[in-house]
């Protein structure tokens, strides 16, 4: 049995030394694709936290920060007035428009009555 487990290694040891120099390659390879990635990641991270770029300066700076948070603040407290605005012109609309009615109604049947009245007197006879 010991000799057939002898056996066994050395056929993987051979094997392995035989198709060695093309898992060193792809090894070699996937090495130095690391190497490269890392490397990018590092000057990524080195950027953002120098605070460049968008992100750098959005994670890196505090005042425009603050000043997201302000125009974020602007916006809600902008909508809730226009919301306000916009219930407060429908309602009053409805109230102008009435009015804007009665007014023409009114002003209709007094022009009305100022036409007869001119048409009946003496001083228009002649048109």
């Amino acid at each position: 049995m010991d000799d057939d487990l002898s056996q066994n290694f050395d056929s993987a040891i051979a094997l392995l030394k035989s198709g060695s120099s093309g898992f060193n390659t792809l090894i070699k390879s996937t090495l130095n694709n690391t190497e490269t990635m890392s490397a990018d990641l590092m000057t990524i991270v080195r950027n953002v936290k120098d605070g460049n770029g968008s992100v750098g300066r959005l994670l890196m700076d505090p005042s425009l920060a603050q000043n997201l948070d302000s125009v974020m603040t602007n916006l809600k407290d902008g909508s809730v007035g226009l919301k306000e605005l916009s219930v407060n012109v429908n309602k009053n609309l409805g109230k102008n428009i009435d009015s804007v009615m009665i007014n023409l109604k009114d002003g209709t049947f007094n022009l009305k009555m100022l036409l007869e009245k001119a048409q009946s007197s003496w001083l228009l006879w002649g048109f």
